[in-house]
């Protein structure tokens, strides 16, 4: 077998890298007397500019409603649940790659609240205006995009979804994802936010690899309320809890929110509130945490109160406790009605 050879660097490269080298690093008396300016909260405290954000879900329960509630928040200044939006207005693209054009219409019709600064790339109007097809693994648009948000001062783009946005990617590929990081660096290192809009897998979290989780300063993950089985309250019902939480000094709270459909539909009202503890303790039984330590860590409450919550799931034949641990309970009976707690 013949030796590897390694090429020949070009002329030069070598000595341009030993100058950037040189000019770049820092000794420790020089990296502490920096200053270092903080990089901007955008919602005050889990989201700052630059970051990679991840919100993601099952299908159906609510990611593009909350996708473009949270653009038009970050264009109005105007406040996300109960997080203020803490800087000043954001310029805010959408990037839209599944929905019928129509619906993306209709809900931002409904949410409307920061049009001056928020705009919109439909795949639908991209095919019919140039033939163009939206991918994010082509190396051309990458660098388009990155300076289209340059020239218009664009500092916060969403884009709905990850799926569909990037084809020939094998997600659960982690050298795959190569494709895509170096771009998402060159966001950040230009102070452009960046929030993907993703699907959740078969066991409900993130799906692919978790090396693009590596990244993110915080990721989203919406489900389904426990107290809701049949769907009984109209318009998008679920719950947001964080699965990963880098800027924020301890786990923002898990919150139900309700897009309210009023007028035969004509207006909606987001409501919000802190998740009720039992459909918290539900959902992290249901997603493996089977011991009441594990449980109480997750919560951010004492044992004695998972052991309550236990007990009352117990009651109502939502949870079985066998061995100190916890399963959900299969009794057709249970049944949860979160006005008894």
């Amino acid at each position: 077998m013949a030796p590897s050879v390694i090429p020949p660097s070009e002329p030069g490269q070598g000595e341009q890298w030993n100058m950037s080298l040189e000019n770049s690093i820092l000794s420790d008396e020089e990296l502490d007397a920096l200053d270092v300016v903080p990089r901007p909260l955008l919602i005050d405290p889990w989201c700052r500019q630059g970051d990679l954000g991840f919100i993601f879900a099952a299908r159906g329960v609510g990611k593009t409603w909350i996708g473009i509630h949270i653009a038009h928040c970050l264009a109005a200044n105007k406040d996300f649940g109960p997080w203020k939006i803490a800087g000043q207005t954001s310029k805010v693209l959408y990037v839209d790659g599944e929905m019928a054009l129509a619906d993306v219409q209709h809900r931002n019709h409904l949410l409307r609240s920061g049009r001056a600064n928020l705009f919109y790339l439909n795949h639908e109007v991209l095919f019919e205006r140039s033939t163009r097809i939206l991918n994010l693994s082509d190396k051309e648009l990458q660098r388009a995009i990155l300076s289209f948000c340059k020239i218009r001062a664009f500092t916060v783009l969403i884009l709905d979804n990850l799926s569909c946005l990037i084809s020939g990617v094998d997600e659960n590929s982690a050298i795959e994802w190569e494709k895509i990081l170096p771009w998402l660096l060159d966001l950040r290192r230009s102070q452009v936010t960046v929030v993907f809009i993703h699907h959740s897998g078969r066991e409900g979290y993130l799906r692919g690899h978790s090396k693009r989780e590596d990244p993110a300063g915080w990721i989203i993950h919406l489900k389904l309320p426990k107290s809701d089985p049949d769907h009984e309250v109209q318009g998008a019902h679920f719950i947001s809890s964080f699965d990963k939480y880098r800027n924020a000094p301890e786990r923002p709270k898990d919150l139900e929110w309700n897009f309210c459909p009023l007028d035969n539909g004509r207006q909606i009202v987001v409501r919000y509130d802190e998740c009720n503890p039992m459909d918290v303790f539900l959902d992290l039984v249901a997603n493996g945490s089977d011991q009441c330590r594990q449980i109480a860590e997750e919560m951010e409450i004492s044992e004695a109160a998972v052991c309550r919550l236990a007990k009352k799931g117990e009651a109502r034949g939502l949870v079985t406790i066998k061995n100190r641990k916890y399963y959900i309970g299969s009794s057709s009976k249970g049944t949860y009605n979160p006005s008894e707690d």
